[in-house]
């Protein structure tokens, strides 16, 4: 089956009943103990400025995706002067109808989610997100193209029945200040679920900055919407916890080549837990004794 006739599938699909089946999946190898095996990477946000370059060759030599699976109209986006959009389901390539030369595609997390399975399902051996990297810095290499990475979201998603990192255990050590972060600032927001529980977001860094990470209950915002059944298997089967590192220019950029060139023995998982860990460090509660001179 070819990546044109899943996406035309998978972007006519509810997105609820497919990101279901998909937990299902996963949590066939989830366990009540916690560990980093079911704590899962992906890419979820994804925003590319291309230069000197047509929208034709961003869907067929950069995504994959036929022509003729792409739809147009009148589009704009903020801060840009274009007047149309180019869509491929939630796949969105901006630019100007006259002159096309410059244009921004946008990968929303639903967007990124499916196109990753929609390539998958004709090739479930690839790493999906590597190879598009690679496709994008091949298309400046050999052309006279050239791109900026506007933004790029990489996610953690906690599949544990008890999270590894807990969003209670982060909101305390983050209150305490048990944490190291280049002085990031931190913001908490704590809303009501239901009559009985709390959803809550920790967020540390600020929106726009080169890098902000938040945690956050994806079983909880999953299902927040749904009633009933559909409610209980959402919160039953979506990761309980999510981390998200929200990127921006020149980190972006840095985070999209090292997918590019990871070796085979790395995975997407490892390389966010490595990016996670040279940016904010979490550490436990000690008390400091200092003995005064005089004693």
């Amino acid at each position: 089956m070819s990546i044109n006739t899943v996406l035309r599938q998978a972007f006519t699909a509810m997105l609820k009943v497919a990101t279901i089946r998909n937990f299902k999946e996963v949590n066939n190898i989830a366990t009540s103990q916690p560990t980093t095996q079911n704590v899962l990477g992906k890419v979820d946000w994804l925003q590319i400025i291309f230069v000197n370059v047509r929208w034709q060759t961003i869907f067929s030599d950069v995504l994959l995706i036929t022509p003729d699976c792409v739809t147009s109209e009148a589009g704009s986006l903020k801060h840009e002067e274009y007047d149309v959009v180019y869509a491929c389901g939630s796949i969105r390539y901006y630019t100007t109808e006259e002159h096309g030369t410059r244009g921004t595609l946008v990968m929303s997390g639903q967007a990124c989610t499916m196109y990753e399975w929609g390539m998958l399902a004709s090739d479930t051996q690839q790493n999906v997100f590597q190879e598009l990297a690679l496709r994008i810095i091949e298309l400046a290499t050999n052309r006279a193209a050239t791109f900026e990475i506007s933004r790029l979201d990489l996610a953690l998603d906690d599949y544990n029945t008890k999270p590894f990192f807990g969003i209670d255990t982060i909101i305390g050590k983050v209150r305490r200040k048990q944490f190291l972060s280049k002085g990031r600032s931190v913001q908490l927001v704590d809303s009501e679920f239901d009559k009985r529980t709390r959803s809550k977001t920790q967020q540390i860094g600020s929106r726009g900055s080169d890098c902000m990470f938040r945690f956050y209950e994806k079983a909880k915002e999953l299902a927040h919407s749904l009633s009933g059944v559909d409610r209980e298997q959402m919160l039953e089967e979506a990761p309980q916890i999510r981390l998200e590192a929200e990127t921006r220019h020149d980190t972006a950029k840095s985070l999209l080549m090292a997918i590019a060139y990871m070796t085979k023995e790395q995975t997407l998982s490892n390389l966010i837990r490595g990016f996670v860990k040279t940016e904010l460090n979490f550490y436990p509660q000690f008390t400091i004794q200092v003995q005064h001179p005089d004693d």
